[in-house]
């Protein structure tokens, strides 16, 4: 046990989902906001053939939840790419998304 974790103890957290929540959806953009407050993240699925897209979801979060969201990520990638190899980076969908109301 690090320093920083010494003293504390593990709290087991049950999270609850239903079904919809569980199924996931799939997004192959994402645009990134920000405020002094918080941070906004846009999960889109955009579509070639009429070139249109579809707001997924959107989380919201504080910028101390983003940077742990980031180092999550940067951990995982690290593991991902150390397991399976190198994660081939494709062109990102063209176009400047706008979310309508």
């Amino acid at each position: 046990m690090d320093d920083k974790n010494k003293g504390k103890h593990q709290v087991k957290i049950t999270i609850q989902a239903d079904d919809q929540v569980k199924q996931g959806n799939y997004s192959n953009m994402a645009v990134i906001t920000h405020t002094p407050e918080e941070f906004v993240a846009d999960f889109l699925m955009i579509f070639s053939q009429p070139p249109f897209g579809k707001l997924q979801s959107r989380v919201i979060m504080s910028p101390g939840h983003a940077k742990r969201l980031q180092q999550a990520l940067s951990r995982h990638i690290q593991h991902y790419e150390k397991s399976f190899g190198p994660i081939r980076e494709t062109p990102a969908p063209t176009g400047v998304p706008e979310i309508v109301h």
